[in-house]
């Protein structure tokens, strides 16, 4: 589960690349958390790919 969220966590820091400020920097982390326990609690992902 960790390995997912600092993979997670580094692809989406890697494509903002520079941050204003400190707080810009937490507000995205706790964005990615937040998405990461919505799917842990609830089972579902926003974005899924379906095989057919």
């Amino acid at each position: 589960m960790m390995k997912r969220v600092k993979k997670e966590l580094k692809q989406r820091t890697k494509v903002v690349g520079v941050f204003l400020n400190e707080e810009s920097l937490i507000q995205l982390v706790g964005f990615i958390l937040m998405g990461v326990n919505e799917e842990r609690v609830t089972g579902r992902r926003y974005l899924t790919i379906e095989k057919e």
